[in-house]
C-alpha cells in the first residue's frame, strides 16, 4: 500500500512521520476560488478527524471568542 504523507497533526490518522494510519483512504475533489480571481484544484480526505486533545483546544478557543 502506498504511504500518505499528511500534513494535518490534529487528525486522529496521523501517525509516525506524518503518514496516514487509516485503514481505507477516500479523497473528494474541489476546484475553488482564490483571491486573486483563479482557481487552484484539491484534493480533500474524507477520512479526518480530530484527536480529543484538539477538540479540547478548538472547544477552548470557541468559549475565548465567546468572551468567556
Amino acid at each position: 500500500m502506498t504511504a500518505i504523507t499528511c500534513p494535518c497533526v490534529e487528525c486522529i490518522h496521523n501517525g509516525k512521520r506524518y503518514k496516514c494510519t487509516a485503514e481505507k483512504i477516500n479523497f473528494k475533489y474541489r476546484n475553488m476560488a482564490t483571491i486573486n480571481e483563479g482557481r487552484v484544484d484539491m484534493w480533500i480526505c474524507n477520512q479526518y478527524e480530530l484527536t480529543e486533545e484538539a477538540k479540547k483546544i478548538e472547544e477552548m478557543m470557541k468559549n475565548i471568542n465567546r468572551g468567556g
